[in-house]
């Protein structure tokens, strides 16, 4: 039987970890657009002394920290009281089951969490939340695939006649 990670409790630990550590800014990134929880990725990007660290936990691995630092105007408590104070629209028709993302922003010592549904792009393009999540996203394009390497991944492939097969 494979057993999986939770990737977003585990990535809720690790950000509340590095607030522990005394880390002033973090950003925690959940795409949940993935059907039935499968390949989601939770990203977390923090500063420490000036430098910038991203890391990634799926449901089947967590992977190592890249030094990587964001883009300058993205992060800061000016930043932060406008996605606060900012209101989604959402349509009169909603979706129980629907995929989105959600979006922490942590700056010492406030923060906010907030989710954006699917449905709710399309009226909401010009707003700051969605905004931010789009340039964070970008800043995850720039890394190359090969920059990742799982740290503990909870699978291994056997050959099997017919293809692969996951096992543990």
């Amino acid at each position: 039987m494979i057993s999986h990670i939770d990737g977003q409790q585990a990535g809720n630990i690790f950000i509340d970890s590095l607030k522990s550590e005394k880390i002033d800014t973090i950003i925690g990134y959940y795409d949940w657009r993935g059907m039935n929880g499968i390949d989601n990725s939770y990203y977390i990007y923090w500063q420490n002394k000036g430098n910038g660290y991203l890391t990634q936990i799926t449901q089947y691995a967590k992977y190592n920290i890249i030094n990587k630092s964001l883009y300058y105007d993205m992060i800061g408590s000016l930043i932060l009281q406008k996605l606060k104070t900012e209101k989604i629209e959402i349509p009169l028709e909603t979706c129980d089951d629907c995929s989105g993302e959600q979006m922490t922003v942590f700056v010492r010592p406030d923060s906010i969490t907030y989710d954006i549904p699917l449905f709710t792009r399309s009226m909401n393009g010009w707003s700051t939340q969605i905004i931010f999540i789009d340039k964070f996203r970008s800043f995850l394009f720039d890394i190359n695939p090969w920059e990742w390497k799982a740290l503990n991944p909870k699978y291994k492939r056997i050959k099997r006649r017919g293809g692969y097969q996951i096992w543990d």
